[in-house]
Parts: structure tokens; sequence; C-alpha cells
């Protein structure tokens, strides 16, 4: 890499096993911008400060560039010391017009080779990768500088772990650790780099579900396995993608999103997995044990996404689970997988208000000029009320303000069920409303079936001993009515809840 503006001859370089910090002011064209002609002062006293600090460390500077500086140090101890001093320094200046400077510090311990008039190799390019995945006021340390700084911190200072993350143009996953200075901000952003993994990336705004990512998120902290359940269109795919995002710092192993709707075999589930963590399969081993190995010593999040249609795969995930001690499931599914290692979390519908703000935006994407209004709130609430707030549906029919206005809408939910298409992108099973229902009923056995299609006669639910009368009143269909309305319940197809009478009550 070119530095220009070198301020240290090569003969002054040390050589060896050195320490390379790199750092830069964030921000710094938006405050030349605001500052205008003042901030060549802001500049000089910054690079005032930085290079009293480093050189009280016996820290070189090798050269600089705008607010970027470039500097090497022969102890990674005294480069730790000289990065706290520096920052100390910076907090404690009084800036022109109360402005905050945060200057982004990186480093990276390995071979000080020269090369030219300059270091040369990989190690320069790491020290800066380390640098650029920071925030401003934010010191990181290589894996290599943590391990050869120990226990030499300097008083008030403390290292903590940010697991691996990917840096651009540097092979494989690194540690990278942040220093916490007494007195200064030890809260910062997520990294600017990637964490080793791969989630989807939606096309569209998650909106509120809070309550839920805390709840899931604290049952993915003592549990091993949280499985997601409710019925088609409630959005599990989508919580647990964005539980699984905000958890990604807590697993250096990655995050990894496997989608199985288009497996229908429970064997094929594993190599499929296996095939997303990029497991080499060499015949003498298990996938299993494959698996396991991968993940090693490293928490690593899966992310199974449908597995209504393979639960049987439960007691094979459970052994996995026992043999790859630091491999944590989220799983979503229209059923309960019913291991012993399974946490459930049945994921609520929205509530009306969200649901309303939901229907608005995705209505804003086809039209928009659309508004909520006083004239539309009562027919957009009647709309998500008649859909029980389920965010597929309510995404579907909201599509369908290109053609109808709320009222239309309305009329036309209270006459029928509407199947109005989603886009070409989604998946078949959420292209209209009867698909989603439709999927979770191709899963079903044929008793399973038969009662529910007979139960479909109550439009507002029963009584469990007046679904068992009506639904198989001379026992022909051979299964036992409330065992298979309990299964179906499992199966998010029905809710058996209490009714007015603390009566058990299928809806």
């Amino acid at each position: 890499m070119a530095i220009k503006r070198q301020n240290a001859a090569q003969a002054d370089l040390p050589t060896g096993t050195v320490t390379f910090l790199f750092t830069d002011i964030e921000g710094s064209t938006r405050l030349s911008q605001e500052l205008g002609d003042g901030f060549a002062a802001v500049i000089d006293r910054h690079h005032a400060i930085l290079r009293d600090a480093f050189a009280e460390c016996g820290g070189v500077v090798v050269s600089t560039e705008g607010d970027a500086f470039f500097a090497v140090f022969i102890d990674p101890a005294q480069a730790v010391i000289g990065t706290v001093s520096a920052q100390r320094a910076l907090a404690a200046e009084s800036w022109p017009g109360g402005l905050d400077l945060s200057v982004r510090m990186g480093m990276h311990t390995g071979s000080g080779r020269l090369g030219g008039d300059n270091y040369a190799g990989v190690d320069v390019n790491r020290a800066a990768r380390v640098s650029n995945a920071g925030h401003g006021g934010q010191v990181l340390l290589s894996a290599t500088s943590v391990d050869m700084v120990g226990e030499r911190l300097p008083p008030g200072v403390r290292l903590r772990s940010l697991g691996e993350v990917l840096l651009k143009d540097i092979d494989g996953p690194q540690a990278v650790s942040p220093l916490d200075i007494e007195g200064l901000p030890a809260e910062f952003p997520p990294l600017r780099a990637q964490r080793p993994g791969w989630l989807p990336d939606p096309l569209t705004s998650f909106l509120g579900r809070g309550p839920e990512i805390t709840a899931v998120d604290g049952y993915l902290r003592g549990s091993r396995l949280v499985t997601l359940t409710g019925p088609g269109g409630t959005g599990k795919t989508r919580l647990s993608i964005e539980v699984a995002r905000s958890a990604q710092p807590r697993y250096p192993g990655g995050t990894w999103f496997v989608p199985l709707e288009a497996i229908r075999d429970p064997a094929l589930v594993l190599p499929e997995v296996a095939d997303r963590l990029e497991v080499q399969i060499d015949g003498q081993r298990t996938v299993r044990a494959a698996i396991a190995a991968r993940v090693g010593e490293k928490d690593t999040l899966l992310v199974l996404d449908n597995l209504e249609q393979v639960v049987t795969v439960g007691a094979e995930l459970g052994q996995l689970l026992s043999e790859a001690s630091d491999l944590h499931v989220l799983a979503s599914s229209r059923e309960a997988l019913r291991i012993a290692a399974e946490q459930e979390y049945p994921v609520p519908t929205m509530d009306e208000d969200l649901a309303l703000l939901l229907f608005v935006e995705r209505a804003r994407k086809v039209k928009p000029s659309f508004e909520l209004s006083a004239e539309n709130d009562t027919d957009i609430r009647a709309i998500v009320s008649r859909l029980d707030c389920l965010p597929l549906a309510i995404e579907l029919v909201a599509a369908r303000t290109r053609l109808f206005s709320p009222r239309k809408l309305r009329e036309r939910l209270e006459q029928r069920l509407e199947t109005p298409s989603g886009g070409r992108d989604l998946p078949d099973r959420q292209r209209t409303i009867r698909g989603a229902v439709e999927w979770s009923f191709e899963l079903l056995d044929g008793g399973e079936r038969t009662v529910f299609a007979r139960f479909s006669v109550f439009a507002g639910g029963a009584e469990l001993e007046a679904a068992e009368a009506v639904v198989d009143p001379s026992g022909e269909i051979g299964v036992d009515v409330l065992e298979t309305l309990a299964a179906l319940a499992d199966k998010s197809l029905l809710r058996i809840e209490d009714g007015p009478s603390d009566e058990p009550r299928a809806e």
C-alpha cells in the first residue's frame, strides 16, 4: 500500500516483529466542510497530540496523510499505552465550537519488513483493515497484538472480545478486540466488518416486533434450540432473521441461515446444513460428526427455516447438539420438534396498531400517495382485524390498494376470503393466503385432513365436545377426534383456548 508524505527515513524504521498502528478522524470530510478554514487548526492540534503521545511510548510516525496517521512500535504494550494516552488527550481537549473529535485506531503486530521506502507485506494491510473496522473513539487490536500484550495493560484499561469478523482483502475470519478505557465511551455500533456466516438481506423493512425479538433472544441465551412456531404468515422467518442479526456478536463461529422449504426428506437436512457451512464430507465420518468438527469450540448459530415438513429430523438435531456443545439452533416451523433440548416460542400475531402501520407501509409500495386518514382508518382497522393481524395476509391485501380503496377492500373481504397474489419472487406458499394454508394442509395425513375439513363448518370455532359430536358422529373416520384436534393445534392450524364457560374451545 502506498503512503504519502513520509515522515520517517527508512533508516529510522524498526524491523523484525513490530506493531503497526493506523488512525484517522471519523467524519473528517464533513468536519472540514462545517469548519472551513478553521479545520486546519484542528488538524494541527490533532497531529500534535498524537505525535506527543506516540513519541512518549517509543512510537515512530511513519507517515501522515490528511487526518490519517501511520505509526510503528517495537513493543505492542507501548503501542497500547500510546493509544490510550492519545484518546484521553483528545477527549480532554477543548475543541472549537464544542466539537467532538472522534479518532479511530487499530493495531496489528507482525513482520516489520521494509520494501522500497516503506513497510511492505500483508501485516501492514491487516493493521489498516483492523483500524477501518472501528468507529471514532474506538481502539481495536488484532488477536496477535492481544496475545503479545498479554496482561501488560495500563491501569483503567481492559480488553474485550468481539469474536471474529471478515476484514476486507484478508483471508479467513479474524479475531478483533476493543480496548475499554476508563472514563471514555465503551459502547460503539457494530464493527464495520462482516461476521462469518450468511443471513439473507430482506428487501422490505421490518416493523416493530421489539418485544418478540427480546423474548426470543432471551430464550436463545438460555436454550441451545429455540423453535418459533405459528401458522403460515405470522412472520416466523423474518423474526428469526432479525433475532439472528441482533445476536451476531455472540457467535464468533458465525450465524448461518439455512432455508429448508425445498427439502422433503429429513435425511437431507444435515447435508444441506453441511453445504451451507462449507463442510467437506470425506466419507470417513458421518455428516453429523463433520458438522460438529466444523463448529469446534466457536459458538455458532444455525437458523433453520421451514422445518414443518421434516420435523422428524428433530432426533438427529438433538444428537448434533449433544456432539457440538457450542452449536445453537434457531428454527422456524408450524409445529414444534418435540425434543428435550427444545424451547418453543409461539409467535404471536401483530397488535392492531402495528398491523395498521404495516398495511400503510406496504400500500405505499404500490401506491406512493397512499396515506392513513380519518376517512380510511376504520376500514383499514377492519381489514387487519379480518385478517387476524397476520403479516403475510396484510402484505398481500395491502398490495391491492393499487386497484381498490380501503372501503372496497373491506367490503370484498367481508364477502369472501380474498386470495390476492404476492410478488413473483416470493415462494409459492407465500404468494396467496390460500397457498399459505394449502402448504400446511398438504402436510397432514388422511385422518387429520378429514377432521380439519369437517371442523371448518364451525365458522367461529366450537367447544371440543361439540366439535367431536359434529365432526365424527358415527366414528367412521377411524381417528380420535380430540387427539386429532390437538395435533392440528400443534401444527398451528387451530387454536385451543378456554372458552367463556371455562371449557376448552377450538378456533
